[in-house]
């Protein structure tokens, strides 16, 4: 999976490509809302109950997205709270560098 941060080099759109730009970008930030949403519900349900607990279908349920739409950016739970800690640990690596 293709991790879309900030830093994502977007020098592959030149001028000409402005609407194609701005298509990327909403869909880039609609992306990104959809997997922190469905991470913020697994940390809602790791409050009350163990991970092992949880299944996938009562993420899905929770999160109120279509099973297709949880699969489409996970392949699993453990592939969730593994992309919300990478996140984690990649803006923390950032402020470091800026702020050593």
């Amino acid at each position: 999976m293709v991790q879309w941060t900030k830093s994502t080099d977007l020098s592959l759109f030149t001028e000409g490509d402005a609407v194609s730009y701005q298509n990327f970008a909403k869909r880039t930030q609609r992306n990104q809302a959809t997997r922190l949403h469905i991470a913020q519900t697994l940390l809602r349900l790791l409050a009350k109950e163990p991970l092992n607990t949880i299944t996938t279908t009562k993420l899905i349920q929770e999160s109120n997205v279509s099973r297709m739409t949880f699969y489409k950016y996970y392949g699993s739970k453990q592939d969730v709270l593994a992309d919300y800690l990478y996140e984690i640990v990649t803006a923390y690596r950032m402020d470091l560098k800026q702020h050593p």
